[in-house]
């Protein structure tokens, strides 16, 4: 190689990488602001930390949450916890994808929002109109179509990818530790009402007992 040839290489400056269409990043970026509260309302409720409004005994939100489409199938795993988890990893995958969307990140949120379609029927289907539910599966339909409109990768490192599953296990690690220590709250406060309840009816059978005895004297 002549020096002539080298020097012309140095000289060679790659193109500045185009940034996302108007609107797409910030888009995307909304709806991720949106399904985040909503799936993290459903969590405390779930939990009791909050009461939500239309949430109750015997609404729509309480069935379609105590329904088989409430919990992971086969498991007591509530499905609000996979959309935390899954929000929760896709706003950092989202975060690092600014040079441009990757096909798997593409092939995941595809898949997502293919869920988000299938609930929205069963919901519908079978009359279980959680409003919380609705709006979180709008706006994961709502990021997909800014997914879309984003800047493609075609090539480039699974970092995206990986930082969405890393966040994904750290999430529903957390929630289960949480779901571990609730259950094990309950059970502590069963086992302290059985055995007052124990205690009271032992004191209420020695009372008659004694009552009993002292109208034979």
């Amino acid at each position: 190689m002549t020096k002539s040839s080298k020097k012309k290489r140095k000289g060679v400056r790659r193109p500045p990488a185009k940034p996302h269409p108007a609107g797409a990043f910030a888009g995307g970026l909304v709806c991720l602001g949106f399904a985040l509260p909503m799936t993290l309302m459903l969590v405390l409720d779930h939990f009791g930390g909050i009461k939500l409004p239309g949430c109750g005994p015997g609404s729509a939100c309480a069935a379609a949450a105590a329904s088989w489409w409430g919990k992971v199938p086969g498991t007591a795993w509530p499905i609000s916890f996979v959309g935390l988890a899954y929000f929760a990893g896709l706003l950092v995958a989202w975060i690092t994808s600014r040079q441009g969307v990757t096909l798997p990140l593409r092939l995941l949120v595809r898949f997502g929002v293919a869920l988000s379609v299938m609930y929205v029927i069963v919901l519908i289907v079978e009359k279980h109109l959680c409003y919380y539910c609705l709006g979180t599966h709008a706006a994961n339909i709502g990021f997909w179509f800014a997914m879309e409109r984003a800047k493609r990768k075609t090539a480039g490192s699974l970092a995206p990818i990986g930082a969405a599953c890393g966040m994904f296990l750290i999430v529903s690690v957390g929630l289960y530790a949480a779901e571990s220590r609730t259950k094990q709250l309950v059970e502590l406060s069963q086992e302290k009402d059985r055995q007052e309840s124990t205690q009271r009816i032992i004191a209420a059978t020695s009372e008659q007992a004694r009552a009993g005895a002292k109208t034979q004297t």
